[in-house]
């Protein structure tokens, strides 16, 4: 690549030029099918006031944030790209982009991933074992692509132009970080909602039938959703606002608001804090906002959990001395609890088996892009072992759910009406009954169904798959504890 040479050139005659690349560069590099972009001034993000009352620059120094913050401390704008699939946070590609402000060693990134470096055209990179290419763009800029198709990737490569090719509404992102944000995320909605999808899921919400709101009107309102943005301002506090675009008119935007909520609730998105939020609307268009917590900041840049390098890599190197491994022990296999956890009480809290059970599925994908080919095997083996019971997990409420839905069609109801003479007593002191001839025969209903029993039989689904949710859980926690006393008593040191 042209672009590669020209700055390796630059590199070797004016070093001292060396800058970080700007935000609308790393954009330049997203495919035009991207349908969700987060965008992270990392430099003025971490310059900010809460940034430095609560240590945020030593925490990544220490790479006790790559579970929150998963980029190098000498990064300056990060970009996020992904193809998600309908209707699930998981995506079909991710390409993550970082400019540093110093150059880096991708010699030293493969030694840290146990790669090796190899060349696509004239684009070093090295292929890891979590299924991604690590790239070398530039001198200070990193591409991370997965999954790690040798020919998709190199397809990229050379569909790039230096100009950008995404959807207008991902490319706002840039505009929205120069505006004063210091974090973008931007999901482009328009053209994927399939209108009895959209219906079957609004017309299954609580609040619409328990309101008895108008399903149809509200359905087309929704199935004209185009972007959901979610931007973050870290000053004193930190501050979040989503802002919700339609084409249709929105005429009950505090409906619509706790609509798209549910939606994004449903597909593993912890927007709780939101809720709280302050509403305001226009024609097509509705904002939240809202103060956020640290676990409201974690939880909304988490919705599009990168993949990240090895923390070792995360500095210049001969800058400082080698990382120390134990500290890395300690943080991979921190990071990896603190994944697993945060899922599990997400998901108890929502007291909704379908949507647990895509929390846990979220969770296990968020542990397969933890880098953890730079520490001990053991743990190595743990972050796969966690990884594997939280999808155990999912699949037993899923399959719990689908058993529900086949005992669903076995509901069965007769109902036999008979015609009987009407009974009517007339005021007499005996009280006797008699039919009276001048009043119609009335209809007499005999309902006979099943339906206790399948409902009894859907309880008992229910708790069936939570129980052996719950039994692998327990055997989870059991060799977590037994690893942390094994590391303890390794190294010395508390885990």
């Amino acid at each position: 690549m042209l672009r590669t040479i020209s700055a390796c050139l630059l590199l070797c005659i004016i070093p001292h030029l060396l800058h970080a690349e700007d935000l609308n560069t790393l954009l330049s590099f997203v495919p035009k099918d991207a349908n969700v972009v987060m965008a992270v001034d990392l430099k003025a993000l971490m310059a900010s006031p809460v940034a430095a009352k609560e240590s945020w620059k030593q925490k990544v120094a220490e790479e006790t944030m790559i579970g929150t913050l998963p980029f190098p401390e000498t990064a300056e704008y990060a970009v996020v790209a992904e193809l998600l699939q309908p209707g699930t946070l998981q995506s079909k590609w991710e390409l993550v982009l970082i400019s540093t402000n110093k150059p880096f060693a991708l010699a030293d990134v493969a030694k840290a991933e146990k790669a090796d470096v190899e060349t696509i055209g004239t684009t070093s990179v090295c292929f890891t074992k979590r299924n991604t290419v690590i790239l070398q763009l530039s001198p200070t800029l990193l591409g991370i692509y997965s999954p790690g198709h040798r020919q998709d990737v190199a397809r990229w490569l050379r569909s790039q132009t230096g100009k950008p090719q995404l959807s207008a509404p991902l490319a706002a992102a840039s505009s929205v970080i120069q505006a004063g944000n210091h974090v973008a995320l931007i999901f482009d909605f328009e053209d994927t909602l399939e209108a009895g999808k959209v219906k079957q899921f609004i017309a299954a919400q609580k609040e619409v039938s328990e309101k008895k709101l108008n399903v149809d009107a509200l359905s087309k309102t929704f199935s004209s959703l185009k972007t959901v943005t979610f931007t973050i301002q870290a000053n004193q506090a930190i501050s979040g606002t989503m802002k919700v675009a339609f084409a249709q008119d929105v005429t009950q935007a505090n409906v619509m608001s706790m609509l798209v909520l549910n939606a994004f609730e449903m597909i593993g998105g912890d927007v709780e804090e939101y809720r709280k939020g302050t509403l305001t609307h226009d024609a097509k268009s509705f904002e939240l906002q809202t103060p956020l917590s640290a676990a409201g900041f974690r939880n909304t840049i988490g919705m599009v959990q990168p993949h990240s390098i090895a923390p070792s890599m995360a500095k210049q190197s001969g800058d400082k001395p080698a990382a120390d491994p134990v500290k890395q022990a300690q943080h991979t296999f921190k990071w990896i609890q603190y994944i697993a956890n945060s899922a599990h009480t997400q998901a108890e809290a929502s007291n909704n088996i379908a949507r647990a059970m895509v929390i846990y599925d979220n969770a296990a994908t968020r542990l397969d892009k933890l880098p953890v080919a730079h520490v001990e095997e053991d743990i190595q083996r743990f972050a796969a072992d966690v990884a594997n019971s939280l999808r155990q997990m999912a699949t037993e409420l899923n399959s719990g759910v689908l058993e529900v839905q086949v005992l669903e069609t076995k509901i069965r109801t007769d109902v036999n009406v008979t015609a009987a003479p009407p009974v009517n007593i007339f005021p007499n002191p005996w009280g006797f009954r008699f039919a009276n001839p001048f009043v119609p025969p009335q209809p007499q209903y005999n309902v006979q169904t099943n339906q206790p029993e399948v409902v009894a039989a859907q309880l008992d689904v229910i708790n069936r798959a939570v129980r052996k949710r719950n039994d692998i859980w327990r055997s989870l926690v059991d060799k977590s504890a037994a690893l942390k006393k094994t590391l303890s008593a390794k190294y010395g040191v508390a885990f």
